[in-house]
């Protein structure tokens, strides 16, 4: 019976709801099928598979905006001639990135008149748009969040890690996830290091904030032993850029064995924010640094501090140190990390070749623009 199993928070009574949404709209009068559950257009499982399975490459993701194209279907307000074209659009713009990544991209084209896709905006509200259906029913039972598009599909959620080790598998068959935000690493750090799922993962951001104002203290506190674990893992081969925002906890011994590592060889940018030292750079959003929320209206800014100092204590011990330097690389403080993922300075021999060679001391940094975030919206 289609209605068996849809309670719970399993993989089968999602996909006994799904079967039941299904249903509903396929048996309902067409001016009643407009569901968040159910596409607006046919879908072709057979291009939607291999975009999953090869999440590094264009050309699925090509041949599936040409389908959505050449099938030039309207229904209610979703156009496949516009999604197709925020494909190509957001392919567009990882070349870009692939020659330059210090360019200015502009803007991301609008979905539906009402769904603004920017550089650095990519949620999408409510996860009501249809491109993310696949991962509606882990969104709708709180296992995944913050769904970020890049290159046309989904490919960054942000989630507990103990939840990550639970439904991995069930993630990345309903999306080409490439990017993770992760909470809760310190209780699992062991298990996560050791899961092969990671080598999927091409960025990795490691928060440490408050995300609720009811909720008092740190969510994702993370100390040197737990870096150590992860700097380890034999899984993060492919890890480009590594976020540890907030981390405050954490000294020398983190940063040298992150660097060190020989289990990190493409990473290219490490990004150390933090609230306590001294270069500043205007950022929106008090409870959710560099995470807009479409629906807010941010009337001040948050000046958010980059530290340096651990920079220069680390190349004094070291010598030069590629990834410590997205000014210098990505021309930002705070790069996109698609500029960081499709254009790694770790597989460049030039830059490489300086690695940990002796440098001068280090005088003033000049000033450098953060990444620009779309003005506040309604």
């Amino acid at each position: 019976m289609i209605l068996d199993g849809v309670a719970g928070n399993t993989r089968e009574a999602r996909q006994a709801r799904r079967r039941l949404y299904e249903h509903d709209i396929a048996n309902a009068p067409a001016w009643q099928r407009w569901s968040p559950y159910v596409k607006g257009f046919p879908d072709n499982a057979e291009l939607l598979a291999a975009v999953i399975a090869q999440p590094d490459d264009d050309a699925p993701r090509l041949a599936y905006a040409a389908w959505l194209r050449a099938l030039n279907h309207v229904y209610a307000t979703t156009s496949t001639l516009d999604i197709a074209a925020f494909i190509d659009h957001q392919i567009r713009v990882a070349r870009l990135w692939r020659i330059d990544p210090r360019r200015s991209v502009g803007p991301m084209p609008i979905l539906n008149n009402y769904v603004p896709l920017r550089s650095s905006l990519r949620t999408v509200y409510g996860w009501n748009y249809k491109l993310a259906y696949e991962l509606l029913e882990l969104a709708a039972d709180g296992l995944v969040g913050a769904g970020w598009f890049y290159r046309g599909f989904v490919e960054h959620v942000s989630m507990q890690a103990r939840r990550f080790l639970e439904v991995a598998d069930e993630l990345y068959e309903a999306a080409p996830i490439r990017h993770l935000t992760l909470f809760g690493v310190a209780e699992v750090a062991a298990e996560l290091a050791a899961s092969p799922h990671l080598a999927q993962i091409r960025s990795l951001q490691l928060p440490n904030f408050i995300t609720n104002r009811d909720v008092p203290g740190p969510v994702n506190p993370l100390t040197d032993d737990v870096i150590a674990v992860l700097a380890a893992s034999p899984h993060l081969g492919r890890l480009a850029y590594l976020s540890l925002e907030n981390q405050d906890a954490l000294t020398q011994a983190a940063y040298r064995a992150l660097v060190t590592s020989p289990h990190l060889p493409q990473l290219s940018c490490l990004e150390v924010v933090s609230r306590h030292v001294t270069h500043c750079e205007p950022e929106y959003d008090t409870d959710i640094p560099r995470w807009p929320r479409p629906f807010a209206r941010h009337d001040e800014p948050l000046v958010l501090r980059y530290p340096e100092d651990w920079i220069a204590e680390l190349e004094r011990a070291l010598g030069y140190v590629p990834c410590v330097h997205a000014e210098e690389h990505y021309g930002s403080y705070t790069p996109d990390l698609e500029a960081v993922v499709e254009h790694p300075i770790a597989l460049d021999p030039a830059v490489m070749a300086r690695r940990f060679q002796p440098i001068p001391p280090l005088g003033a940094k000049p000033p450098v623009k953060g990444m620009e975030y779309p003005d506040p919206l309604y």
